[in-house]
């Protein structure tokens, strides 16, 4: 798709792990390779002509020592780590990072299990406000399918006068989100395993500080997760 430098300026925001956990939860094993995404393609995709993509911002939150420590690249905090390489090879796109804690500082052998990500939510809202006040954008595409972040969607909608397109990831309901259903300044839509599979990021991305190979489990040749 070819964009309209003359028309509306988008910004992308992403949910990274609500994007990363309907792929993996929503879907079955065999696509969990469309979570390797490249989300200027998506975005592009999604914007056509009706603009340019002037940034896109992805949040997320570093596993660190509360990751599963089995499988590729020494486990679930190396597999993170690549992918934040492949990510950050994405034009104009911004990491933000959050933390976790743990829940519960039990037993080691299932602390992965046990760990809240603390930062996303206010971040992605704070980044909305503040860039629609900034001007940053005319209209933004929000990844997630969090509830949460309904109320900062009408805050930039109906205060700041901005459009914003929420985009469910593949497998989440619309849900609550049907409260917008009518509003002139928010769209709601889905998704496609379509959409990912034509957004992929290459499999090896040649880079000056060493390629960066997906994972196997990241792979589509792969037929489990």
């Amino acid at each position: 798709m070819v964009s309209n430098p003359t028309g509306p300026k988008w910004a992308m925001y992403i949910d990274g792990y609500n994007f990363y956990y309907a792929i993996k939860k929503k879907l079955p094993p065999e696509e969990l390779h469309l979570g390797w995404c490249d989300f200027g393609k998506l975005a592009r995709g999604i914007i056509g002509e009706r603009g340019t993509l002037v940034r896109i911002k992805y949040f997320t939150a570093p596993v660190g020592e509360l990751g599963k420590t089995t499988g590729e690249l020494g486990g679930e905090r190396g597999r993170q780590a690549q992918w934040l390489r492949a990510v950050a090879t994405i034009r104009s796109l911004e990491i933000i990072k959050g933390f976790h804690i743990r829940d519960d500082p039990g037993d080691e052998s299932i602390r992965q299990r046990y760990r809240s990500e603390k930062e996303t939510d206010v971040n992605i809202a704070i980044a909305l406000i503040l860039d629609a006040a900034g001007r940053l954008y005319d209209r933004a595409i929000l990844v997630t399918g969090d509830y949460d972040q309904m109320p900062t969607v009408g805050a930039v909608t109906q205060e700041m006068g901005k459009s914003v397109e929420v985009w469910l990831p593949p497998g989440r309901e619309k849900g609550r989100w049907r409260e917008f259903d009518g509003a002139k300044q928010v769209r709601v839509d889905s998704i496609t395993t379509a959409m990912l599979e034509q957004s992929l990021l290459p499999p090896r991305i040649h880079h000056p500080d060493g390629d960066i190979v997906a994972p196997e489990i990241w792979r589509p040749t792969n037929p489990s997760a």
